[in-house]
């Protein structure tokens, strides 16, 4: 998602403004695919998906602390959730 917020950074044009400084310096992935411009093509594709929907009610959950926690979401299924079949990458 920063890789797709940087292609739509023109040069000496960032940050696009002062408040999206904080939603471009997070791991929360939904203010993420917003500030991306992602957002309408992941709803298309969910809508036909279910698979993508399930996964992607997997990972948007996640944080930079969750990888600390040792109850809730597990690694195996995070990975599944992104890198498996239909899954948000």
């Amino acid at each position: 998602m920063k890789a797709c917020i940087a292609k739509n950074t023109r040069r000496h044009d960032f940050p696009p403004s002062p408040n999206a400084v904080k939603d471009i310096y997070t791991h929360n992935l939904v203010k993420l695919l917003g500030v991306a411009r992602l957002q309408a093509a992941l709803d298309a594709d969910m809508r036909v998906n279910g698979s993508l929907n399930k996964n992607w009610a997997v990972v948007k959950d996640w944080d930079i602390n969750s990888r600390y926690l040792t109850k809730g979401l597990n690694a195996q299924d995070l990975y599944r959730a992104v890198a498996g079949r239909n899954g948000v990458m």
